[in-house]
């Protein structure tokens, strides 16, 4: 049974090892010359390898590094210490080591009772995300289910407010300190003020690094490796990838998906035909007009939010000195995050959906060359620094080579008060612009989740209208993005379930190699 994946990006891949695993006859089909997608390494300062888009290691699942055995083929994640300091305003922060010790907290007028709130807070929420978690494998899952679970396992304070509230509006029911509140901001995708936020928080609560849950971490070599391993491990059972091979459209003849065409010219037939690629992409470029029912065309067409995100990364004459973490003794390993003030948080949830950039950028950043050796020359040094919220578009133009600088000097205005010298020790410095995410990876909303991570679009609501998960109205053409079912993040969620629904429409063709 032969099977078409359009896209390298890990979800194609994991699909691809598994089908392929199973006796599939699978190619794979990257206009890139590398496999990965936005899970990719990438060679921009000489000797250093660095992962350019996806940055961290912690939602890829378990189950797939298990089933696939992917540390046979050189994958290799791992936990730092400490694992996070959370950097507040006005020179607060929250540290928490890995080791199991108690972590330390300057948090204004920080009382007994908002310590209380803050760990219940949190308590709650892990426990909210391992109630979840199982759930990204039952694709039939409503978001009505999930609030009834939460309700059934004494969680209703979140089960009540998980998709039409924000995490705001959840964590004033537990704890009123405003730096707290801050640094809870951080934990999910897109403004913390936002409806559905609440359960973007849970959704990265279930993430796991070497057994430890709600953990994230890094992975020797960079985050390219997760995708290379999935590479190698499709490779050798028998996939055929095949990089700098653009796909032209999608072969449909009476409502079926045949095969597909290559920017070359060259027809390819195939069984079924499955899209990595956002849902965007997939559907109104690669299908013409006339094969695309209006309803489905109408959800394309339906504005989704003009939030992104961004990265920048630095090359370093040597590590700038960061006060906080100077005064803890800090390794300057983990995760490093920047909060800004709440009031912040709600003024730019409005800013940036205009278009604007953000007046405090939200951070998340990393030095991988402190604890891994193998990404840059003995000696050197570079950080990786997610921008968590920025527009899709730069006031009412695209985001080009010219004004992208914007994102670089924002980012060294923001670090200046948490660290003095940051703009002395760059030595080089690559960014990447949420245009960058639609010109360089092909995404065409410029959201490295595909679709918003928002109640709009959890559980049943990423499926394409009328089809069921991973599928599309046209028969045998599935989608196995960041844009269905599960979300997005590095995870293999849609590889791994796309695979279980390809196996169900071809059973006869399970196990016959």
């Amino acid at each position: 049974m032969r099977v078409g994946i359009i896209g390298g990006g890990h979800n194609g891949l994991t699909l691809a090892s598994y089908l392929a695993k199973e006796g599939f006859e699978v190619s794979v089909f990257e206009r890139r010359d590398r496999v990965g997608g936005l899970c990719v390494n990438e060679e921009i300062f000489p000797g250093h390898t660095v992962s350019v888009a996806a940055t961290y290691f912690g939602m890829f699942r378990r189950r797939i590094i298990e089933d696939l055995r992917l540390d046979s083929f050189g994958l290799e994640p791992y936990l730092t210490d400490p694992a996070e300091i959370v950097l507040l305003p006005d020179s607060n922060f929250v540290f928490t080591p890995r080791d199991g010790s108690e972590g330390k907290i300057s948090a204004g007028d920080l009382t007994d009772e908002d310590l209380d709130g803050w760990k219940r807070f949190w308590g709650d929420m892990g426990k909210a995300a391992a109630l979840v978690s199982p759930l990204y494998f039952e694709t039939s899952t409503t978001q009505a289910e999930v609030i009834k679970l939460l309700s059934d396992n004494g969680l209703s304070a979140i089960a009540e407010r998980i998709f039409s509230h924000s995490l705001f509006d959840v964590f004033d029911t537990y704890c009123s300190n405003p730096y707290l509140k801050a640094a809870a901001a951080t934990c999910t995708p897109g403004f913390a003020s936002n409806p559905g936020s609440v359960y973007g928080c849970i959704h990265h609560g279930t993430a796991e690094t070497c057994g430890v849950h709600g953990a994230w971490g890094q992975v020797r070599g960079g985050m390219g490796m997760v995708s290379a391993s999935l590479a190698r491990c499709a490779e050798a059972h028998g996939a055929k990838i095949y990089l700098s091979t653009p796909v032209e459209s999608i072969v449909v003849e009476r409502g079926r998906a045949v095969g597909v065409k290559l920017v070359d010219g060259k027809n390819l037939a195939f069984d079924v035909v499955v899209s990595g690629l956002d849902p965007v992409t997939t559907l109104s470029r690669l299908l013409s007009a006339e094969e695309i029912p209006s309803e489905i065309k109408s959800h394309l067409e339906r504005p989704v939010t003009n939030v992104s995100a961004g990265k920048v990364h630095l090359k370093l004459k040597r590590l700038p000195a960061f006060t906080a973490l100077d005064a803890l003794s800090h390794n300057y390993a983990g995760i490093i995050v920047v909060a800004p003030p709440v009031a912040n948080v709600v003024a730019d949830a409005k800013s940036v959906e205009c278009g604007e950039m953000p007046s405090r950028l939200m951070m998340t950043m990393a030095f991988p060359t402190v604890t891994d050796d193998t990404v840059a020359p003995p000696g050197q040094h570079h950080m990786n620094i997610d921008i968590h919220c920025l527009p899709v578009l730069n006031g009412s133009e695209p985001w080009n080579e010219k004004n992208k600088v914007k994102i670089l000097e924002a980012v060294v205005a923001n670090l200046k008060p948490h660290s003095p010298d940051i703009d002395e020790v760059i030595e080089d410095s690559y960014i990447v612009a949420p245009g960058d995410l639609q010109t360089d990876f092909g995404v065409s909303t410029a959201m490295c989740w595909h679709l918003p991570m928002n109640s709009e679009y959890f559980f049943e609501k990423r499926n394409l209208p009328g089809v069921e998960p991973y599928g599309s109205h046209i028969e045998n053409l599935l989608l196995c993005g960041a844009g269905t079912y599960g979300g997005g993040n590095v995870t293999g969620i849609a590889g791994l379930n796309c695979a279980t629904r390809v196996k169900a429409l071809f059973p006869s063709a399970v196990g016959a190699c």
